[in-house]
């Protein structure tokens, strides 16, 4: 597989990936961030310390992929190891061009530095500009996840977009719930067995075949009186109502 990772972040991924790779011995020679290098107990907090290593994986915001990869093509470039972000909406490209080896490899999850990561049933997603390094990601991921595919940059950024709508926009709109529990003196907590149960039944049907609700009825009625109730006290809430409701309504009439 690799005889030496280098592990270039200092967010939430990068730091996940630092303890999985340690709970499974992976050979991680070091971890940089913008503020330091780690090797063992020592640091240092120069990059132009990065040792040559066999695989880099840049696990950084999307925006600087291109800056770190430059920076360690700059110094490495002609020992042509494998250069690989973690990146889901960026394409392959970003990296480098003076790396002839070059692929991604990316966790299907949201990652919380509080939070212990379950990477057994995490979605690795992997690619590469050559079969041999594709397999050897393959390799590499299969040794922290069951679930390991073969992925293009058109599939990866497209399944981001479902990514970023199942966690982020989900997430937003639970946010969003605790202001209308709120401005009623509730608390927030009572929503949470209901965000559970619509979670849990995942397991058993499709979000389709889960799907409840007013607009799933069709019952207009019940929606006005809800629009209602968001135009008299949170006006900034209607529009996002108006625009699943319809969409739902749309959903189950075609």
């Amino acid at each position: 597989m690799f005889d030496s990772i280098i592990l270039i972040g200092g967010g939430n991924v990068a730091h996940h990936i630092s303890l999985i790779f340690e709970e499974k011995k992976l050979p991680l020679h070091s971890i940089i961030t913008r503020q330091s290098t780690r090797v063992g107990n020592r640091s240092s907090h120069e990059f132009e310390q990065i040792a040559l290593a066999e695989l880099y994986i840049i696990a950084v915001s999307d925006d600087a992929i291109a800056e770190v990869s430059s920076k360690i093509a700059d110094q490495y470039a002609d020992a042509n190891p494998l250069v690989v972000h973690t990146s889901g909406s960026i394409p392959t490209e970003a990296i480098d061009n003076r790396f002839k080896r070059r692929g991604v490899w990316y966790p299907l999850q949201t990652f919380s530095r509080s939070r212990s990561a379950d990477w057994y049933t995490i979605p690795m997603c992997i690619s590469a500009n050559t079969r041999r390094d594709a397999n050897s990601l393959f390799s590499l991921a299969r040794e922290v996840s069951s679930n390991v595919q073969y992925i293009s940059d058109e599939s990866r950024a497209a399944l981001h977009i479902a990514a970023v709508m199942v966690n982020n926009m989900t997430n937003h709109i639970f946010d969003l719930a605790g202001d209308i529990v709120e401005a009623e003196m509730l608390d927030p907590d009572m929503l949470k067995p209901l965000i559970k149960e619509t979670v849990s039944k995942l397991d058993n049907m499709s979000p389709n075949q889960a799907q409840t609700g007013p607009a799933r009825r069709g019952d207009q009625a019940v929606i006005n009186k809800h629009l209602d109730y968001l135009r008299a006290n949170l006006p900034q809430l209607v529009a996002a109502y108006k625009a699943l409701s319809a969409s739902l309504t749309k959903r189950f009439r075609e």
